[in-house]
């Protein structure tokens, strides 16, 4: 089957986003925003390879668990043979039949010890999923504080005052023309939209419904955050015009 226009492409969302730094270089050279650019650039770079990496076993940790879980069984199947020989067999060797609170006694030593290993094997056996979950919620948290970053260099651009140009005493220094403002929020919308798509590379490479949830969490944020850019823009072209 071809995935090229199924899935992601890392490569691609990386492109984008350097020749995204590249622009933002060009219009605003002494701006915050570049440097906010800049280490986004380095951070999805790193981001990526994680993402990539996590698409592959950690075959230190199957080995492992598979590893524990047949010592888990052996040891299982000799406790029950020793529990049941010693039950069945007296001292000299001879078969005896079991009383009604001998098979309790087994009973419940067999449903406890079934308890106690079924637990550790599921902890065993779930561990490279809770591993990679850890990394990629750390992951998708760096991601969603970047994003915050990048809504807080837009805040203070109020459209309604560049186009009227009515301060106060108080009111940031406002220096950018109508478009070159245009051109500032649109890029920091571009930036959120990359951050959506490198976050959504952990959910197309895990299938884990926690990580699902968390990368859906980050969209509707950088969604809502490029909504408001938007917004903005529109209102300054309504202003304009």
């Amino acid at each position: 089957m071809n995935d090229k226009y199924s899935e992601l492409n890392a490569e691609k969302i990386l492109s984008t986003l350097h020749r995204l730094e590249f622009r933002i270089r060009e219009r605003f050279p002494n701006s915050s925003l570049l440097d906010v650019c800049q280490e986004f650039n380095m951070i999805a770079k790193e981001l990526e390879l994680l993402a990539y990496t996590l698409k592959k076993p950690i075959w230190w940790v199957r080995i492992s668990t598979w590893t524990f879980v047949v010592t888990l069984i052996f040891i299982l199947v000799a406790g029950v043979r020793t529990v049941y020989h010693s039950m069945h067999v007296d001292q000299t060797g001879i078969l005896r039949q079991l009383s009604l609170s001998d098979l309790f006694q087994a009973t419940e030593s067999a449903i406890n010890d079934a308890i106690f290993f079924s637990l550790a094997a599921y902890f065993m056996i779930t561990a490279e999923t809770r591993i990679k979950r850890r990394k990629s919620l750390k992951a998708l948290h760096q991601l969603r504080s970047l994003a915050h970053v990048i809504d807080m260099h837009q805040l203070t651009k109020d459209p309604v005052i560049i186009t009227k140009n009515l301060p106060t005493d108080s009111s940031p220094e406002r220096i950018m023309s109508p478009f070159e403002l245009s051109r500032y929020l649109d890029y920091c919308s571009e930036m959120l939209s990359i951050i959506n798509k490198i976050g959504a590379l952990f959910s197309q490479n895990l299938l884990d419904e926690v990580v699902h949830r968390h990368v859906n969490d980050l969209s509707e944020l950088t969604v809502g955050l490029s909504a408001k850019i938007w917004q903005k823009i529109m209102i300054m072209e309504k202003e304009i015009n």
